[in-house]
């Protein structure tokens, strides 16, 4: 690799540009004793502008920009001692077709979105990493059919299931590990059909209903019984 490297005593100090054996720019902006400090660009070896922020003490410190080697932006927020701080994220697959997008905020809060191939939205989510718990929503071919609480990327704590065709709500109720685990209830065209306790996916305690809200079955520890 060439450069235009500025040295004090045998360390790099002062305004260097360095470069690619094919002579395309790689890097330029300042050292202070050998440790990248202050502005910066940094560039791919095709030319396209990488990244342009700035650095402190040889980390990046500080508002900063990214881009991939097409040139879409994949990064626009704050470091802070070498570590993505705050900013808005673009993720895009091979087609560079978009499929998700996240802002996090303090090292903490993440506002996300995901999209399929096709553009249509999969997910929306708001959690927090170091607690590993959040809120979310999740679609299918752009309709909601799920939308509560979870931790450690599985639904726990609260949520709501929806029928994909009509829109209208399926379950109401309680999940632990991913699976219907507490109170609930299950509908069926808007109707309820079923309220009691889950264990594990499986009615465990409850009433079923008829279309005419009335008690057809009752389940006791798993067991069903018709009425």
């Amino acid at each position: 690799m060439q450069g235009e490297v500025n040295y004090d005593k045998g360390e790099k100090t002062g305004i260097s540009k360095e470069y690619y054996e094919n002579g395309q720019l790689k890097f330029e902006g300042k050292y202070l004793d050998e440790k990248k400090n202050g502005k910066a660009k940094e560039y791919y070896e095709n030319g396209q502008l990488q990244f342009e922020g700035e650095y402190l003490n040889g980390k990046k410190n500080g508002k900063a920009k990214e881009f991939n080697e097409n040139g879409d932006l994949i990064f626009d927020g704050e470091y802070k001692e070498g570590e993505e701080w705050s900013g808005k994220y673009n993720i895009y697959n091979e087609d560079e077709q978009l499929i998700k997008e996240y802002t996090i905020i303090n090292n903490d809060e993440v506002f996300a979105k995901n999209y399929n191939d096709d553009g249509k939205l999969i997910l929306e989510a708001e959690y927090s990493l170091k607690k590993e718990y959040g809120i979310r929503k999740e679609y299918f071919d752009g309709k909601l059919i799920f939308e509560g609480e979870y931790s450690k990327k599985i639904r726990n704590g609260k949520g709501k299931e929806f029928d994909y065709y009509s829109g209208e709500i399926l379950f109401d109720g309680e999940y632990k590990d991913g699976k219907r685990n507490g109170k609930g209830k299950e509908y069926n065209n808007g109707k309820l059909i079923f309220e009691g306790e889950f264990r594990n996916g499986i009615k465990w305690n409850g009433k079923g209903y008829n279309k005419n809200y009335e008690i057809e079955y009752e389940i006791k520890d798993g067991t069903g019984e018709t009425k």
